[in-house]
């Protein structure tokens, strides 16, 4: 995980994410993003991800169901990435 600059919270709840972040992962103005949030351990985590790369994560676990119904998980991560440097 990489520290890309910080970001205050304005009066509306409002949050400018740092343009260094927002080039590395090519949002743009109007993109939708989710807000995850975890505590474990004392930490508190928020995390925003592309709505685009749900949909991957979700392709990706379809592929793992049927990699975990006949149990070959040898190729398991080759093809995932095969398929996810194919979009």
């Amino acid at each position: 995980m990489d520290l890309t600059g910080s970001a205050t919270v304005g009066e509306r709840g409002q949050v400018v994410l740092p343009i260094e972040a927002r080039k590395k992962f090519g949002i743009n103005a109007g993109d939708k993003l989710l807000v995850l949030c975890a505590e474990s351990a004392g930490f508190q985590r928020i995390v925003f991800m592309k709505t685009d790369a749900l949909s991957k994560m979700m392709e990706h676990l379809g592929n793992f169901e049927s990699f975990a119904k006949t149990g070959d998980f040898k190729n398991f991560e080759k093809i995932v990435s095969k398929k996810s440097r194919k979009k």
